[in-house]
């Protein structure tokens, strides 16, 4: 019988962990910046050229912004490369098409592509757990196929530039991979993105049409290394990381086409029982069930923890001429890591603020448990530091200041936050301490039991009924006797005897 490995991770665990692919890419969008349409330095070269008098004329002036609406139009146009290569030509743009081109249609697609993104993962994010493994199965599909498409690119890419050198070398051994290695490498690359495709895909066909649509799609991501081996024509050769990837896509499109209904008829029902809880419980009811359904702070926090490991061990292990300079130190590093690149959008810094809650509440839990504080649940720091962390983040601007200003800023308010959890720790174990102290200090104003009293009483301590010979014990101002011990935490409760309930200190 098959087995699932999903199944041997707890189901608590496994919903955490399956939502935070989806902030991923919500924090990708934001952090993205789909062209910058117009850059500073080429607005304030531009205004320079407006500003200048007597220095060449005004045809000079107008040729030298048509240049740079053009370099500005040629770096805008770099981000989409690879999908509209040599399709649009800057140079034979009019300068009026050009700029209604940089100014409105560029930032709109932009607005409306990310909106889109990030609308679409975070419903996602907030899914049930039998759609949220349908939708991650589709989210890896799609990443999987992607992958596949850019690999076959770059072997076919390398195969053209070995042709333009006029390799020596047979056609199969002109990619990046190295030769034989890099042959195996890609097969085996190709057919991990075929299990996993037909994994995802192909779960709930037959097994026999099963196999053969794996082997069929394993077939056709194969055809880009088939046609540089062959020589095929380079037509035909830019054309086949197209071709390879075409199964996949048509079987992802008709697992989303069969489940659009089934989609649509859960988002409407989710959305009236959404409608039915806030007229039942309110607003405030709704956010805070679904707040504990989804965990968001524990969501957050590893989120940030996987973001800020990801960049700890990237900075770490890539080499120091990949960066352009030396390699950073580990202390460096955790900076850059947790500081710079953990704060750079909202949601980074709401994953922040999450760790920095936690964090907080546990050194308080730490000196609770160390004074023996046994009321400590009362003490909850945890949301009071998230609160006052974020508030101070947002009133410094943290996420629109670049990455130094924005490490010097962190390092103020952490400061700030250091202060504030002193103070309240501080505040904690005073009341505890002095209460420790104080019932110290009336304990030893008790006199001492000597031993033929405690001899001819030959009586049990009334607190612990045990026995009263041979132990620390003190005698109270109406004459009764108790383990030192015993007395000591009673009179943390109560400053009257136990026996006859009389003052026992004025």
């Amino acid at each position: 019988m098959k087995m699932d490995f999903l199944q041997l991770i707890p189901s608590s665990t496994l919903d955490v962990l399956l939502r935070v692919p989806f902030l991923f890419i919500i924090d990708n969008t934001l952090n993205t910046e789909l062209p910058s349409i117009i850059r500073t330095q080429h607005v304030e070269a531009v205004q320079s050229v407006d500003r200048l008098s007597g220095n060449g004329s005004k045809l000079n002036r107008e040729q030298y912004k048509l240049c740079l609406l053009k370099d500005i139009g040629k770096d805008t146009l770099s981000l989409f490369d690879r999908f509209f290569e040599n399709t649009i030509n800057i140079d034979d743009c009019p300068p009026q098409s050009l700029v209604f081109f940089l100014v409105i249609i560029i930032p709109l697609f932009s607005f409306i592509f990310k909106s889109a993104v990030i609308a679409l993962a975070g419903l996602a994010s907030v899914l049930d757990s039998d759609y949220l493994r349908a939708a991650c199965a589709n989210l890896v599909s799609v990443l999987m196929a992607y992958y596949s498409y850019r690999s076959s690119c770059e072997l076919v890419r390398a195969a053209g530039a070995a042709a333009l050198l006029s390799s020596p070398d047979p056609p199969g051994d002109r990619h990046s991979g190295g030769g034989t290695l890099g042959l195996v490498l890609y097969c085996n690359s190709q057919l991990l993105t075929a299990l996993l495709l037909s994994r995802c895909l192909l779960a709930d066909l037959p097994n026999r049409l099963q196999r053969l649509l794996r082997v069929v799609m394993f077939a056709f991501l194969q055809l880009p290394l088939i046609f540089t081996c062959v020589g095929a024509p380079d037509p035909l050769l830019s054309r086949s990381p197209m071709l390879s990837v075409c199964p996949a896509a048509c079987l992802i499109n008709a697992q989303l086409l069969g489940n659009a209904d089934r989609l649509v008829g859960q988002s409407v029902r989710a959305v009236r029982n959404l409608c039915r809880q806030a007229r039942a419980l309110g607003l405030e009811g709704v956010i805070e069930q679904h707040w504990a359904r989804l965990r968001v702070p524990l969501l957050l926090r590893v989120f940030w923890l996987l973001k800020a490991a990801y960049y700890l061990v990237t900075m770490l292990l890539l080499p120091a001429e990949a960066g352009g300079g030396e390699s950073p130190t580990l202390i460096g590093a955790l900076q850059a890591a947790t500081l710079g690149r953990g704060s750079e959008n909202l949601l980074s810094l709401l994953g922040m603020t999450a760790v920095i809650s936690w964090l907080s509440q546990l050194i308080v839990l730490c000196f609770a448990k160390f004074i023996s504080l046994h009321d400590y649940e009362e003490w909850q720091y945890g949301t009071v530091s998230a609160m006052l962390f974020f508030l101070l983040a947002l009133q410094a601007g943290i996420t629109g200041l670049p990455a130094d200003d924005r490490v010097s800023r962190l390092y103020r308010n952490l400061c700030l936050m250091v202060s504030a959890l002193l103070h309240f720790v501080h505040n904690m174990c005073q009341q505890a301490l002095r209460n420790r102290w104080l019932s110290l200090a009336r304990l030893h104003s008790l006199s001492p039991a000597s031993e033929e009293l405690l001899q001819s009483m030959g009586d049990v301590c009334a607190i612990c009924y045990s026995d009263l010979q041979h132990r620390d014990c003190r005698v109270t101002p109406c004459r009764h006797v108790f383990h030192s011990a015993c007395i000591r935490r009673w009179i943390a409760v109560s400053m009257d005897c136990p026996m006859c309930h009389q003052a026992m200190f004025t």
